[in-house]
């Protein structure tokens, strides 16, 4: 059984994204897919967060860095993945 989501799921989405100040382009593409939303909903998602200073985080740095909210401020912290 599927589970839909609901307005009141995508409220919640961006109240938590903006506690955090971050949210992670694979949350946004598994939203989009969840809601099912088109193109222009998916940009209102996006103005919605960009008006509430939420920041975008594709999730890695072009050094292999994966971007996280520091728990003590909104500023964004290189964290190292490790490698075998």
């Amino acid at each position: 059984m599927a589970v839909e989501m609901t307005f009141a799921d995508l409220t919640a989405f961006l109240r938590a994204a903006e506690e955090r100040g971050l949210v992670l382009e694979a949350e946004l593409e598994r939203l989009a897919f969840e809601l099912d939303l088109d193109e222009d909903e998916l940009a209102g998602v996006r103005a919605e967060l960009a008006a509430r200073e939420v920041d975008v985080s594709p999730g890695e740095t072009e050094d292999g860095a994966v971007r996280t909210p520091l728990s003590t401020g909104r500023r964004l912290a290189p964290v190292r993945r490790r490698t075998r």
